[in-house]
């Protein structure tokens, strides 16, 4: 390993003494260059479960969402935030109604975004 890293360590302008220094760059080279894709279903409870578990998920990641969200599945994350809040059951359905069309006019907006870019 010592071996192997003193050329692109001698190119980034580090001097490796010690097979502890030649170690420290690779490690300092692998921490900068490795990336780690996870890819995850939003559908049930097992993906709340493990943002809960680990929450360096949502503070470290970046979040990419790759296609959009059916119309029912909007319906049905709005409808069971909405349903511990206390409202009327007509007021609950307008908000849920605003949430859905909030997240799809969002959607749109963003391609028109995209294709006038």
């Amino acid at each position: 390993l010592g071996e192997k890293v003193r050329p692109a360590a001698k190119s980034a302008g580090r001097v490796l003494n010690t097979p502890a220094d030649a170690y420290a760059f690779f490690i300092d080279r692998c921490k900068a260059n490795m990336h780690i894709v996870l890819a995850f279903s939003p559908v049930g409870d097992a993906f709340r479960t493990r943002l809960r578990q680990f929450p360096s998920l949502v503070n470290c990641c970046t979040i990419d969402w790759f296609t959009e969200w059916p119309a029912d599945a909007l319906v049905s994350v709005a409808t069971r935030f909405l349903g511990v809040i206390e409202m009327t059951d007509e007021v609950r359905a307008s908000c849920v109604g605003m949430c859905k069309s909030m997240h799809e006019s969002v959607a749109d907006l963003s391609g028109r975004l995209l294709s006038e870019a």
